[in-house]
């Protein structure tokens, strides 16, 4: 009996060693900016903050439904992802071949401005910088579409 727990044991070993997570992405990143890099008083035009964590997994199950978004975005419309709790290597690699989206970093403080308590969550500001409607959980690119129209 011994000897098939120690058998069992060391093939599962065996195989776990070879099992890695890997990424069916790939291509250009994202654009990052940090807190240095942006105001949220002097935002131009319509903006969508999309709050998002590598933890989540809908938020990241979103992800290419977002790239694919910016695309269709009126021009005076942009898409900010904000992190607030993922390393620049870990959102790197959950992001790798979505060139289109810009992602905020270090984003606690606009965590904290917006009352963000869980993710994914979308707020909508106005091309005064105003919150007009605030979605949290998933949410289809159509009634996002609808949202901002």
């Amino acid at each position: 009996m011994r000897k098939a727990i120690l058998l069992f044991v060391l093939m599962s070993l065996a195989v776990s060693a070879g099992c890695a997570a890997t990424s069916d992405n790939t291509g250009d990143l994202p654009e990052f900016i940090d807190s240095a890099d942006l105001d949220l008083r002097n935002l131009n035009g319509k903006h969508i903050l999309y709050f998002w964590q590598a933890s989540c997994p809908p938020c990241v199950d979103k992800l290419p439904e977002l790239n694919e978004l910016v695309t269709q975005l009126p021009e005076d419309v942009k898409l900010l992802l904000v992190n607030n709790r993922d390393s620049q290597s870990r959102m790197e690699r959950v992001l790798a071949g979505y060139e289109h989206l810009t992602v905020y970093r270090n984003g606690n403080d606009i965590f904290q401005a917006y009352q963000i308590r869980y993710t994914p969550t979308y707020v909508f500001l106005d091309a005064d910088g105003a919150e007009y409607h605030q979605h949290v959980g998933p949410i289809e690119n159509s009634e996002i579409l609808d949202l901002i129209s």
